[in-house]
């Protein structure tokens, strides 16, 4: 009973290895996708925080 627990451990720790080297084929693309959307949100706060102080600097009327 024991030797089949060991073995079906070892089984599974072996299946999951070669799983997650399957599971994200291709890594530099994703890397690129995320710096391109992290590129895209810091444009957009510096442009909102931009405008944001411009409406500030306006004198009222």
């Amino acid at each position: 009973m024991n030797q089949c627990k060991i073995f079906s451990i070892i089984l599974i720790l072996i299946s999951m290895s070669l799983y997650s080297e399957k599971l994200n084929p291709n890594p530099p693309s994703e890397q690129k996708a995320k710096t391109d959307l992290y590129d895209y949100w810091i444009q957009n706060y510096k442009k909102a925080k931009l405008e944001r102080c411009e409406k500030i600097d306006e004198p009222e009327e």
